[in-house]
């Protein structure tokens, strides 16, 4: 009974409260002050969100493309104005096709070390293009070294097989000629007689 008794008392306490939360309307002859007037501005964060969910689009689309849309689209992006939007984008057409990658490192580095407001909001993109390129880059490096010690390392192997297969024929040519040769007379067996 004392439970229900601190339930019921709670919810009298609970409502009497919320009521007095209302605003009470003001004495007559007092005005009451506007409310507020809220400006919503475009958030900088809001605008790189844009910016980055266009980017990765523009990235899943490039993708996509055949080997002349993606010329077509790097020509199109060499044209523009230099805005750091399009730089980044061609930085990434540039970092698909391989062969341009040092370009592509110099765009991103440069977008990463602007102070341009637009260039601002792409930087850590452009920070982690960079590093994946840069690590691309060096793999592709080392790989091309690793080919370059593997032709000559099969050269070398070839040039001893080569060596190996002649000395063979060499040592063939002498066991020929060995059978070849009369055989030994054999040495005179010692007769019977001692010489003092």
């Amino acid at each position: 009974m004392n439970v229900e008794r601190a339930v019921a008392l709670a919810t009298i306490v609970a409502v009497v409260s919320g009521c007095a939360l209302e605003r009470a309307a003001p004495p007559p002859g007092v005005e009451e002050p506007d409310p507020p007037v809220i400006v919503e501005q475009a958030s900088p964060v809001l605008a790189a969100d844009v910016n980055l969910r266009a980017i990765l689009a523009f990235y899943r689309k490039s993708r996509g493309m055949s080997r002349a849309e993606l010329i077509a689209e790097r020509k199109a992006l060499e044209g523009s104005d230099g805005r750091p939007l399009d730089e980044l984008r061609l930085a990434m057409l540039l970092g698909q096709e391989r062969s341009d990658l040092v370009r592509a490192l110099g765009l991103l580095d440069a977008i990463a070390r602007s102070d341009n407001p637009q260039a601002l909001a792409l930087q850590p993109l452009a920070r982690l293009l960079s590093d994946q390129y840069a690590e691309r880059l060096k793999l592709e490096t080392q790989s091309e070294r690793l080919g370059v010690n593997i032709r000559d390392a099969e050269k070398r192997a070839a040039a001893a097989t080569a060596q190996a297969r002649e000395l063979q024929e060499k040592i063939d040519a002498l066991a020929e000629i060995e059978r070849n040769l009369p055989g030994r007379p054999a040495p005179p067996v010692p007769t019977g007689g001692t010489n003092r």
